[in-house]
Order: C-alpha cells, then structure tokens, then sequence
C-alpha cells in the first residue's frame, strides 16, 4: 500500500513536471518570436532612414560633382545661348531650324546645326 501512494505521488509529480516544462517552453518560444519581430521591425527601420541618407548623400555628390566639372554652368549658358537663337530675328538660319524641328529630323537639325563646326574631315 505504501509503495502504491509512492508510486502515485512520483506518477504525479511526473506529469506535474512535464506540464511545468511544456508551459516554459511554450512561453520562451512564444517570448522569443515576439523578440525577433520586434528586432526585424527595429532592423528594417533602421535599414529604411540608411537608405535614405544614402539616397540623400548620393544626390549631393553628384550635385557637387557637376558644379566642380562646371555642368550647372554650362546648361545655363546653353539655355540662354538657345532662347536667344530662337527669339533673334536677325539670323539667317533661324527659320530652317524651326522647320527641322517641326519635321521632327533630328539628325537633319543636329547635321545643320553642327555643320558650320565640323572640319573638313567630319571631326570636330
């Protein structure tokens, strides 16, 4: 009789023990999941303002890089250097390069409009 109440009392301990370990388990992978979503939500914003600032950098680097080569400059002087062609009344070849241009022959314009510049071997 003794020996069946502890064989009982170790049977319950047993399944006691079991249960507190499976519910442990449980509640570390449960805390352990919520763990990592909390860190891939921390990582991809984290990720998100990097690649922004990259972005950012990116662009002013190519700013500076084109105002150092004199870029900004000369598409300034370029866009004046047109409206003043296309606003002179005075020029001879104004006419035919409005016409090129409502023709839509690009290579017809850009052959007469670089014509005068090229050297007799076809070069520059």
């Amino acid at each position: 009789m003794v020996l069946f109440f502890v064989l009982l009392l170790m049977a319950v301990q047993l399944v006691t023990f079991l249960a507190i370990r499976y519910a442990i388990e449980q509640t570390a992978q449960n805390s352990l999941r919520e763990e990592m979503r909390v860190g891939a939500r921390v990582f991809r914003r984290l990720l998100d303002q990097n690649s922004q600032q990259l972005v950012e950098a990116t662009k002013e680097t190519l700013r500076r890089t084109y105002e150092a080569m004199g870029f900004r400059t000369a598409l300034q002087q370029h866009r004046a250097l047109d409206t003043v062609m296309l606003a002179a009344a005075g020029i001879p070849e104004r006419q035919r390069f409005f016409d090129l241009m409502q023709q839509g022959d690009m290579k017809a314009f850009l052959t007469e409009r670089d014509g005068p510049f090229k050297s007799s071997d076809g070069s520059r």
